[in-house]
C-alpha cells in the first residue's frame, strides 16, 4: 500500500482500515488543496501527507502509549471530502462530504465501528477546535467548548484525537505556527467535567417545579445555559 513511494502499511497495523483509503489518496494527486490563503502545498495529497507526518510527530512527543492507528487514519482521511468540492462553491462543505464518503466506503467492510466513527468525526470536526480556540486556550468561547464536548460525549469519540488532528492540520498548513495544545485540552477536559456535573436534575432543582411543564427543547436550552455559566466561572477562576 504505497503512496508516492511511501509504504503506509509499515506504519499502520490495521491494513483492513487503511485499504479503502488508498484509492482516494491516489485521486488526491494533482488536485487543489484549497484556498491559497491557507494552503501553499502543491496539491491535496501533499497537504494530507504533511498532516499525516505532523500527526506522527505529535504521537511521538506524547508520554503516554497510545493507539497510533486511529490518529494516523484520521490524518489520511480528514480532507477526502475535497475530492467532491473541487468546484470551490462547495469547499466549505468538504467536512460533510468527507463524513458521508467514509460511511459509504466502509459500509460493506468488517472494520470496527469505533474506527469508522472516528474517521467520520475527523472529517466533520477537524476545523471546529481550531475555530473555537484561535490557538490561544484562554480565548476559547465557553458556549462553543460546551457544544463541542456535548457532541463528542454523545458520540463517544476521543476529544484528544480530534484536538491532535486539528493541531496537525494547522501545522500542515504552517509548520511554525505556535499552538497551545495543553491549554486547549485542559479547557475541553474542564468542559467535560461540567457536562457530567450539570444534568437535567440539576436544572429542574434549580428552577421552580413549573419546569416540568416545559418542552424538552426548553429544558435542553436551559441545561446548556447552566453548563456555559459554570464553565465561565471555572475558566475565570483558572485565569486569576
Amino acid at each position: 500500500m504505497e503512496i508516492r513511494g511511501r509504504k503506509l502499511s509499515d506504519e499502520i497495523e490495521n491494513t483492513a482500515a487503511l485499504k479503502p483509503l488508498i484509492p482516494l489518496l491516489k485521486m488526491m494527486d494533482g488536485l487543489d488543496a484549497g484556498s491559497q490563503d491557507y494552503h501553499e502545498e502543491d496539491d491535496l495529497l501533499e497537504h494530507t501527507l504533511m498532516v499525516y507526518d505532523e500527526t506522527k510527530k505529535l504521537l511521538d512527543s506524547e508520554s503516554e502509549d497510545v493507539d497510533r492507528d486511529i490518529p494516523l487514519l484520521m490524518a489520511l482521511s480528514h480532507d477526502i471530502g475535497k475530492l467532491m468540492t473541487q468546484d470551490k462553491q462547495n469547499d466549505a462543505l468538504h467536512d460533510v462530504f468527507g463524513s458521508r464518503m467514509i460511511e459509504f466506503i466502509y459500509t460493506k467492510t468488517t472494520v470496527d465501528r469505533e474506527i469508522v466513527d472516528a474517521l467520520q468525526h475527523g472529517c466533520e470536526q477537524h476545523l471546529r477546535i481550531k475555530t473555537i480556540a484561535g490557538w490561544a486556550g484562554s480565548t476559547m468561547n465557553p458556549k462553543n467548548i460546551i457544544d463541542t464536548v456535548q457532541y463528542y460525549d454523545s458520540e463517544q469519540v476521543s476529544i484528544t484525537d480530534i484536538t491532535r488532528l486539528a493541531v496537525a492540520d494547522a501545522r500542515g498548513r504552517e509548520p511554525t505556527q505556535e499552538v497551545d495544545v495543553e491549554t486547549i485540552r485542559r479547557r475541553l477536559e474542564m468542559a467535560t467535567e461540567v457536562v457530567e456535573t450539570v444534568d437535567h436534575d440539576y436544572v429542574l432543582d434549580k428552577r421552580d417545579s413549573s419546569m416540568e411543564d416545559y418542552e424538552d427543547s426548553a429544558i435542553h436550552q436551559m441545561l446548556v445555559q447552566d453548563r456555559v455559566e459554570l464553565l465561565k466561572e471555572k475558566m475565570e477562576e483558572e485565569d486569576e
